[in-house]
């Protein structure tokens, strides 16, 4: 503590994808650490819910039931600015921030806008502090960058596109 303030905890982790009958059980062993902190954030990975798309290539798409894994383990941002997040479309992206949100995790990185993708993640503490974080991604898909009228992701650089060639494209259930 200095000046009368505290050190605020956080804890940052690399890629979230949850998606097993017991969302709970991956952090049984990592649980008291991720408790330990004040603000505990991760990178959603993958959409929860919707139809993954073909044209795509690699494929991840969770079930929204296992956004509450994250949460109880004590998640309380997320970023949503990754190359999967829009593996399930727009719609998809847009249905995991209000399943993210709708469990009490705070998202930043994504949004029906490049406005509300910009927009930082808010966490207010229980001493009423107030905790916020941003989320770009460097490693994206071309036509992944939200735009003033586009949802999408927020970005920097971009250097660093993936472009599939189309015979590395896979189809689920082929």
């Amino acid at each position: 503590m200095v000046n009368g303030t505290r050190d605020i905890v956080v804890h940052a982790v690399g890629d979230l994808f949850l998606n097993r009958p017991d969302p709970s059980e991956p952090f049984c062993f990592v649980k008291d650490v991720l408790d330990a902190a004040d603000v505990v954030f991760g990178n959603c990975e993958a959409p929860f819910g919707g139809e993954a798309i073909p044209t795509r290539g690699a494929l991840l798409v969770a079930g929204a039931a296992s956004a509450s894994g994250l949460r109880s383990a004590g998640f309380s941002i997320m970023s949503c600015a990754n190359n999967h997040i829009l593996d399930a479309g727009t719609d998809g992206m847009l249905g995991t921030l209000d399943v993210l949100q709708g469990v009490g995790i705070a998202t930043s990185g994504a949004g029906a806008t490049l406005r509300e993708a910009r927009r930082p993640a808010r966490v207010v503490l229980e001493d009423g502090s107030t905790v916020a974080m941003l989320a770009y991604a460097c490693y994206f898909r071309r036509g992944d960058e939200a735009t003033a009228d586009r949802a999408g992701i927020v970005t920097v650089g971009g250097e660093t596109v993936e472009v599939i060639p189309p015979d590395l494209m896979c189809s689920p259930g082929v």
